[in-house]
């Protein structure tokens, strides 16, 4: 995968290129999740100029990040976190990777490693490309 941004006359263009067994493994959310990625921009240069945006618009947003996007990133670092744990990245080294303390780093690794905690949506769609989100809308 490669991001490239170009500036243009109007503004600045980003690619975000991938392969095409990226493609074949990820789906049709490859292409969802950029038009999120591209709302969530479009919001933050809303809210930082204060142009006039209507109260749809805010829902989309809404919607699109909160009940989308948020999801599928969630579940995309609670599984890469797995992930490090299983390669054997070590405490001091989650602690780095997220920016926090050893302890905290250890805690969220206890809690995310729980056999009691369930799994989240958004874990089991990066797992398997699946189910819907806790308010019922498909995540793919």
């Amino acid at each position: 995968m490669a991001v490239t941004t170009r500036r243009t006359a109007t503004g600045v263009s980003v690619t975000i290129s991938l392969t095409q067994e990226q493609i074949d493994l990820i789906g049709s959310a490859a292409g969802t999740m950029a038009d999120q990625l591209d709302t969530a921009l479009w919001a933050l240069a809303r809210l930082r100029s204060g142009e006039e945006t209507t109260a749809e618009e805010w829902c989309l947003v809404v919607n699109d990040l909160g009940h989308q996007l948020l999801p599928r990133l969630t579940g995309i670092y609670d599984e890469a976190t797995r992930a490090a744990v299983r390669e054997g990245v070590s405490h001091g080294q989650l602690a780095r990777a997220m920016d926090v303390s050893r302890s905290t780093a250890q805690t969220r690794r206890a809690a995310l490693l729980d056999p009691e905690r369930q799994i989240t949506p958004g874990e089991i769609w990066v797992r398997e490309g699946g189910p819907q989100n806790p308010q019922g809308i498909a995540l793919d």
